[in-house]
């Protein structure tokens, strides 16, 4: 199991400006376990590991196509 470094951990508003989001959609998105973004629950705040963001912009990347 890995445990993170709390050094490493960034609060959701921190994470959801990274992503380009509400907050509130990060809060939505963790209520609802979809789509799939690891975060950790301290004292009632959600924060998140910067390769955990950088993982899901890397798995939700698309590559444009002409048709």
């Amino acid at each position: 199991m890995h445990i993170p470094k709390t050094q490493s951990l960034i609060p959701r508003k921190v994470a959801a400006a990274h992503l380009g989001l509400q907050p509130q959609t990060l809060a939505a998105w963790a209520h609802r376990g979809q789509p799939s973004l690891s975060y950790v629950k301290l004292g009632g705040r959600a924060f998140y590991e910067q390769r955990a963001l950088d993982k899901f912009v890397e798995e939700n990347t698309r590559n444009g196509g002409s048709r």
